[in-house]
């Protein structure tokens, strides 16, 4: 038997009647010669070192050849046992193993991949990495916040249409949205308090909502190097309380911001006026 190594397409044209084609494997190689004409045999074949010459008689049309290679002392078997290179399949056994390879269905399970850990499986798991085993793990699929209210670092009292977070001591909470600071009085010198320059400055425009004995810095409000306040006056909406007698003022030195809180009941802050000393 003989074990097809190559084959070499090969184009005589029409008229000729010389063929060279040229391959590494030649000089070590059975050839064997087919054409698309059927009967058409070449005439002569000589092979020079690695070069194969075919002889034709003129052909009327272009003649496509190919040129096997084919190595001598190939066995043919019957079945898959044999891990010999020169053997070969039978037709029927090379269709077999086809109908084998086409219907392999991998089987098995997650957890028996190297790479994952499972353990005491419960409805809903699912996967994560774990770096420092380095597999993928089973764990309980991690609850997602349906209400804003469900967070840790908010607390929501009586929303109403309108209102907006506001981040005050550690947590958000919903205020009537402050409009800004209209207007802001430039820091004026108005005389002196225990021997010590006395300030004052007046924010309007403010439209903050004070929840009851609770501290809300003032967004836009400051003092530059304050000291101690001296004197406040809080102003309110008409619904409320024009001027808010019962409203506590705090100012903080460290970064010169003013936080307020009003003791009776919530009510909304319109404008302040400020009189404070400063730090030298």
């Amino acid at each position: 038997m003989a074990q097809i190594i190559k084959i070499i397409e090969a184009t005589l044209t029409a008229g000729a009647t010389t063929l060279t084609v040229t391959d590494a494997a030649i000089p070590y190689s059975i050839i064997a010669v087919n054409c698309d004409k059927y009967g058409t045999y070449p005439a002569n074949m000589t092979v020079s070192e690695t070069s194969l010459t075919l002889a034709y008689e003129a052909q009327t049309e272009d003649l496509h050849l190919a040129i096997s290679l084919i190595k001598a002392d190939l066995a043919v078997i019957d079945d898959l046992t044999s891990d010999s290179q020169t053997d070969a399949l039978s037709a029927a056994q090379g269709k077999a193993l086809k109908t084998l390879i086409d219907n392999i269905v991998v089987t098995g399970t997650l957890s028996g991949l190297d790479d994952v850990d499972i353990s005491d499986l419960t409805a809903g798991d699912i996967l994560v990495y774990d770096s420092v085993s380095e597999k993928w793990v089973n764990a309980a699929q991690p609850s997602i916040p349906s209400d804003i209210t469900d967070l840790d670092d908010v607390d929501i009292t009586s929303p109403v249409n309108g209102d907006t977070l506001i981040y005050n001591n550690g947590a958000w909470e919903n205020a009537v949205p402050a409009s800004g600071v209209s207007y802001v009085a430039t820091e004026t010198k108005i005389g002196t308090y225990l021997g010590e320059d006395l300030y004052r400055q007046i924010f309007t425009g403010l439209n903050i909502s004070l929840g009851q004995n609770v501290w809300t810095t003032l967004s836009g409000v400051t003092v530059t190097n304050g000291k101690d306040l001296v004197n406040c006056v809080c102003y309110g909406t008409y619904t409320e309380q024009y001027i808010i007698n019962c409203t506590k003022v705090h100012l903080d030195s460290a970064d010169g911001s003013i936080e307020v809180r009003n003791i009776e009941s919530s009510t909304t802050l319109t404008a302040i006026m400020l009189e404070y000393t400063k730090s030298a």
